[in-house]
């Protein structure tokens, strides 16, 4: 872990005295489902780049319910790279449309970046 830490604050040190900057590029931050049962769990995996020129890293996210949940890669995105956030939401309690974003936080000079699942979730 203490390593890890030492390597982030290099790439990070390195990227502010050259100028770089790491930008997340979320490709469809907005995932929409078709209507679901209450109780059913949802997954979406949303693609991102990194269209900046130093490694992005994303460190946490936040979100309003505890149904929401994110996971996200813990190194660092090279420039130009692609990868996945999955995200999912427990429908288990809820009833009607439903807008569950989840905020990344990041060092882009963008960050936050926040995706939305959108789904109405019928009862019976």
């Amino acid at each position: 872990m203490f390593r890890f830490c030492l390597i982030m604050i290099a790439l990070n040190c390195s990227a502010v005295v050259f100028g770089q900057r790491a930008e997340l590029s979320i490709h469809d931050p907005v995932a929409k489902f078709k209507p679901v049962q209450a109780g059913e769990q949802l997954e979406h995996l949303f693609i991102y780049t990194n269209t900046g020129d130093a490694p992005l890293i994303i460190s946490h996210y936040e979100v309003a319910c505890t149904c929401t949940k994110a996971y996200f890669p813990k190194s660092p995105l090279a420039p130009g790279s692609a990868d996945t956030l999955r995200v999912t939401f427990d429908t288990q309690g809820k009833m009607g449309w439903q807008y569950r974003k989840v905020r990344f936080f990041t060092n882009a000079s963008d960050a936050p970046q926040e995706v939305e699942l959108r789904v109405k979730v019928k009862t019976n």
